[in-house]
């Protein structure tokens, strides 16, 4: 029986590891090539006894693997899935170029941030993660201390009851904390050179901006609070019923710099033991990046049969960052957990609010593939800020529109005016992009239209405010900033269980419409982008075409 199954895909920086753990690497190809870790039951049994990632007294590079107090210790014996979800972490973090990559990642991305100094996060920001993570640790070990297992099923001590839902979402936590420190211990065994504290940027990326912004608002300097005008991300859900089709065509869209254009497309699966009455979904695949535990961006096709999409709510009202507390969950924690542990659409929702910790606040859409169309729980959005949320399940709406977009706009009109939105002009059907997509939406019918649709610009001389924007090409004020990817699937591909997906990892381009491809030149030189390609002219490929073989181009 397999235990854990690890399957990472490469945008720009591609690997192909055979079973035997041969290690071929394709630096910088054309697409989307894979990684493949492949654990037996045998293997991760030679794996506990004889790696060094599970000896709590090795020292290496003058560091004692021991206690961190912020983060749970790597399980020293057999500790069922608890020790997949550490080697989940370690096994990509110790892959060949892996730490290399990743600290390129950092410190382009700090390189950029006008909020941090060096490379080194601002002390109340690192206080507040440290903070939030001892919180964390001491929830989930007050929790897994009231655990057994028994005939394979988790029981508490002291009662002949099986856990509750309450202690099932702390084990869940657990777990990914256990992540985060298997790939800490890997990047040590493979002599980063960056510290305990720099690497925590690296999970906590999605979660950094706001808190940045809290910190600088609560410090006395509002200058410094970033305010978006550009937006973060593009969804588009369509609805195909015809003759020949019946099926949901499913895109999305990432707006960042370009400084973080080194992506990487993972697929994980664990195979749950003892924790598989509540771990609803074993494979994963999102795109993200090194030293990623989530997305950011957001996009998960699930084997549960759930795509979970977000788009960036904006804050123009920084009195809502005087909500963002420590004693919370961080959204990387709350997204890995909300998949792994939900079957519904509802029970996302659920999953998610627990304990939400209010950073890297958005609009998600929740997609079930399993449900009949339209039936109710089968689309679903939530609007999550900090201190408050709202859900709706949309599938009416859906039916009638034929389509479902997201735009950086809630779709609740309370949240919309909590955070101070333009309702005239920045509202979920006024915004410039809802009204592009309303007017293009009904010729796009077949997948290359609604994969170009997502890639769509279209206005060379204004082109930062399209569906995939291209700040770039700004003749006044232009930024190294756009849509840096775009990923699709299907419904049927997620229902079907091959989880099929495929993507762009580049800035859209199309010579022959005036959109060049992206290159770091001329006034752009000086943008950072350490191991990055110098021109991304890259295209639409297939990343993965079945559940258990990645696709290999």
């Amino acid at each position: 029986m397999k235990l854990l199954e690890l399957i990472v895909s490469v945008l720009f920086l591609s690997f192909v590891l055979c079973n035997n753990a041969h290690l071929e690497q394709l630096r910088f190809s054309r697409g989307y090539d894979s990684i493949t870790v492949d654990i037996s039951e045998g293997y991760l049994k030679d794996y506990q006894e004889n790696n060094n990632l599970l000896k709590n007294n090795l020292h290496q590079n003058g560091l004692k693997r021991d206690s961190i107090e912020f983060l749970p210790d790597p399980p020293g014996e057999n500790k069922g899935d608890r020790t997949k979800c550490y080697l989940a972490g370690s096994l990509e973090g110790k892959e060949e170029g892996y730490v290399k990559v990743a600290e390129s990642i950092l410190f382009n991305y700090m390189d950029g941030q006008s909020q941090i100094d060096g490379y080194n996060l601002p002390d109340d920001v690192l206080d507040f993660i440290k903070t939030q993570l001892k919180w964390l640790k001491k929830q989930s070990k007050n929790h897994l201390s009231k655990v057994e297992l028994k005939k394979d099923k988790l029981f508490f001590k002291d009662t002949e009851d099986l856990i509750d839902k309450e202690t099932q979402f702390w084990l869940s936590v657990n777990c990914v904390l256990l992540m985060v420190r298997g790939m800490y211990d890997s990047f040590v065994e493979n002599g980063s050179t960056i510290t305990l504290d720099q690497f925590l940027t690296l999970p906590y990326m999605a979660d950094m901006e706001d808190l940045l912004n809290k910190f600088d608002f609560q410090n006395g300097h509002p200058e410094r609070v970033k305010k978006k005008n550009m937006g973060d991300c593009t969804i588009i859900v369509k609805d195909i019923n015809n003759e020949e089709e019946d099926d949901l065509y499913i895109a999305h869209n990432t707006h960042n710099t370009y400084s973080i254009m080194l992506r990487l497309f993972k697929s994980v699966t664990i195979e749950w033991d003892e924790y598989s009455d509540f771990m609803k979904a074993k494979t994963m695949r999102f795109s993200s990046r090194y030293g990623g535990i989530a997305s950011k961006d957001d996009f998960y096709a699930l084997d549960s049969g759930i795509v979970a999409m977000e788009s960036s709510i904006l804050i123009y009202n920084n009195e809502l960052y005087k909500r963002i507390y420590p004693e919370s969950v961080p959204y990387f924690v709350s997204v890995t957990v909300a998949n792994w542990m939900s079957n519904t659409n509802e029970e996302w929702i659920d999953n998610y609010l627990n304990h939400y910790g209010g950073t890297h606040i958005a609009q998600w859409v929740l997609i079930d593939t399993k449900k009949e169309k339209y039936s109710p729980g089968s689309i679903n959005v939530l609007d999550a800020i900090m201190g408050d949320s709202e859900a709706f399940d949309v599938s009416k709406e859906f039916k009638a529109k034929g389509y479902w977009g997201g735009y950086n706009v809630p779709f609740s009109q309370r949240i919309l005016e909590e955070c101070h939105y333009d309702p005239v002009n920045h509202g979920y059907n006024t915004d410039e992009r809802a009204r592009i997509i309303a007017s293009k939406i009904g010729e796009a019918n077949t997948p290359e239209s609604i994969r170009s649709l997502i890639r769509y610009n279209g206005n060379p001389s204004a082109p930062c405010g399209s569906i995939s924007p291209r700040c770039d090409l700004s003749e006044k004020g232009g930024s190294a900033f756009g849509a840096i990817d775009s990923k699709y699937t299907q419904a049927t591909w997620i229902k079907n269980g091959s989880i099929k997906v495929l993507g762009v990892g580049a800035p859209t381009w199309n010579i022959e419409e005036g959109f060049p491809p992206f290159k770091f030149s001329g006034r752009y030189k000086d943008v950072p982008h350490r191991e990055t390609p110098e021109e991304l002219s890259f295209g639409w490929h297939e990343i993965f075409s079945s559940n258990k073989e990645p696709y290999s181009n």
